[in-house]
């Protein structure tokens, strides 16, 4: 998708979760033009991580599904309300699978 076609491409959310293995944390995403991300602790981002490549699709005007497999092994997708700003997040690797539940703010 073009960055005129949804809200992330070239922004940073920061995503706190709710509930879950990461309950209490916000985590930032800082989704690059070039289809690449940086994630990191809200309050240590020099513990920043890199993916190559990251996917988005459009559910509707506000809902948005973005994946991407981290270099830990991990996968991350995650929905993302605009309208509301509420997440649900499904992070998996070949051993669990964790739903996730929160909000997120651009920033």
């Amino acid at each position: 998708m073009s960055t005129t076609t949804h809200p992330i491409r070239g922004k940073t959310l920061s995503l706190t979760f709710k509930d879950g293995q990461m309950a209490g944390k916000t985590i930032a995403h800082a989704f690059h033009s070039d289809g690449s991300l940086d994630f990191y602790p809200a309050d240590t981002p020099e513990k920043k991580s890199h993916v190559d490549h990251y996917e988005v699709a459009k559910v509707n005007d506000d809902v948005y599904a973005v994946s991407y497999l981290g270099s830990s092994g991990y996968t991350l997708s995650m929905v993302l309300n605009f309208a509301d700003a509420d997440l649900i997040a499904f992070s998996s690797n070949d051993k669990m699978m964790q739903m996730q539940h929160g909000s997120f703010a651009a920033g």
